[in-house]
């Protein structure tokens, strides 16, 4: 009778090890994501997205500009605002490019004058 009982309790044992470590490893992955989240929404809140102006060309009285999303994060295109001298451009035209601008992509933008 002891010969039966060793490899079934050895089974049980392994089982029980193995659903523990799915399931801690399943709360690790969730609790992962929220902080990735968080950091996202903290990041995006305290306007830390890292883009700059590649190129700026003045025609008329329209000025081009490239931006290029040098960060982590996409950047949507109706949350980009343009100054110029010191005043809020309204007419800030998406030209050419991704919706919403994502890592290491460019997008081309027209402000009228």
């Amino acid at each position: 009778m002891n010969k039966g009982f060793s490899p079934v309790l050895g089974f049980v044992l392994v089982l029980f090890l193995s659903i523990t470590m799915a399931l801690s490893f399943a709360t690790w992955l969730r609790a992962s994501g929220r902080d990735m989240e968080e950091d996202f929404e903290e990041t995006r809140e305290n306007g830390k997205i890292n883009f700059y102006i590649s190129n700026v060309q003045h025609e008329d009285d329209d000025i081009n500009i490239t931006i290029k999303n040098n960060g982590r994060f996409h950047i949507p295109v109706d949350e980009i605002r343009g100054y110029y001298d010191g005043r809020f451009m309204e007419d800030m035209e998406h030209v050419e490019g991704p919706d919403p601008i994502p890592p290491g992509e460019t997008a081309k933008f027209r402000i009228q004058l």
